[in-house]
C-alpha cells in the first residue's frame, strides 16, 4: 500500500506517523518495465530523491497490527449485541451497510461503477535475502490494457499487483497459457516468481472486480450518520489514493469537530 503525505499528515495528527513511517520502504520514483525487461526512472516530480517528497510502501497487516496495537483493546464474546446510540460513523467500505440504511431516508445521489478490469495479487519473493529488484521505486510494467503494478516489503519481497481484463483471466486456464502470457508480456516478473509460483497463484486465486462509488452528501439531514472512506468515495487501487484519502478524511473530521467545540450534529452537517 502508498502511504503518501496527505495520510501520514492524518497519522501525525494522532501521533503515528514515526510509527508507521518504521515499517516502510521509501519510493522516490516509478520505474518502468518494457517487455525486453529494460527500465527507466520517472520521477514523481523535480525533487529527486527528497525524503519530504517521496511515498511510503506499506504493508497492509502491518499497517493494520501496528494502529490496533496503539488503542486499547476491546474483548468480544462473539454474539450479537443490540445499541442505542446517539450518531453512527459509516466507515464500512465500498459495500457500505450504513450508506445502504441511508440511502432509504436521505435524498443521497449515488453512483456505482465496475471497471472493465480485474486484479490479483501476486508475491515476489526475495533473492538470497535481497530485493530482487532496486527497492526504492514503484514498479510498472504497463501493457496498454493491462499492467502490473509493485511496491517493496521490509522482508525484502515486493507485492505485485495483476491487473487484467477478465476475458484475459479466462483464457489463463491452463499452465501453459500462463507461461505464454507471462513469457510474452512479464518475462522479467517471470523470472523474478518463477514458473511454478506463477502457475499456482493464477490457477488458485480469484481475480477480484475493481469499482468507483462517488456521493452526492456524505451526511444526515439530522447530522447523525456520516460516510467516511470507501462507503463514501471508493477508487480503483491503481491510483494510490483509497488508504490517504480515508485517514484525510479523519482529518478533516478531527478539526470540524474542534471548530465546532464538538458538538457532533455541527461537525457532521459542516464535514466536507
Amino acid at each position: 500500500m502508498a502511504l503518501s503525505r496527505r495520510g501520514r499528515d492524518a497519522l501525525a495528527y494522532i501521533n503515528c506517523e514515526k510509527m508507521i513511517v518504521r515499517t516502510g520502504v521509501p519510493l522516490y520514483a516509478r520505474m518502468m518495465h518494457d517487455e525486453n525487461g529494460r527500465t527507466c526512472v520517472l520521477p514523481y516530480g523535480p525533487y529527486g530523491m527528497d525524503s519530504n517528497h517521496m511515498i511510503l510502501s506499506v504493508q497492509r497487516d502491518i499497517l493494520n497490527k501496528c494502529l490496533l496495537d496503539d488503542f486499547p483493546k476491546c474483548s468480544s464474546s462473539g454474539k450479537q449485541v443490540n445499541f442505542n446510540v446517539d450518531f453512527i460513523i459509516g466507515f464500512d467500505g465500498c459495500y457500505s451497510s450504513v450508506r445502504t440504511a441511508m440511502m432509504k431516508t436521505e435524498r443521497i445521489n449515488f453512483t456505482q461503477e465496475y471497471l472493465d478490469l480485474y486484479y490479483m495479487e501476486i508475491d515476489i519473493p526475495s533473492r538470497d535475502g535481497q530485493f530482487a529488484m532496486p527497492e526504492n521505486y514503484l514498479h510498472i510494467w504497463p501493457r496498454h490494457k493491462f499492467v502490473i503494478i509493485a511496491s517493496p516489503n521490509q522482508d525484502k519481497s515486493f507485492n505485485a499487483t495483476l491487473i487484467l481484463p477478465m476475458s484475459i483471466f479466462n483464457s489463463l486456464s491452463k499452465s501453459e497459457e500462463i507461461l505464454q502470457f507471462f513469457q510474452q508480456y512479464f518475462p522479467d516478473v517471470l523470472s523474478f516468481v518463477g514458473s511454478d509460483n506463477i502457475i499456482k497463484t493464477l490457477l488458485s486465486s480469484k481475480p477480484r472486480s475493481l469499482i468507483t462509488i462517488k456521493c452526492s452528501t456524505y451526511v444526515s439531514s439530522t447530522g447523525d450518520m456520516l460516510l467516511m472512506g470507501d462507503a463514501a468515495h471508493s477508487i480503483a487501487p491503481f491510483y494510490a489514493q483509497g488508504m490517504n484519502a480515508a485517514f484525510e478524511d479523519c482529518l478533516v473530521l478531527f478539526e470540524t469537530l474542534k471548530q465546532t467545540n464538538f458538538d457532533i450534529q455541527k461537525a457532521f452537517i459542516a464535514y466536507k
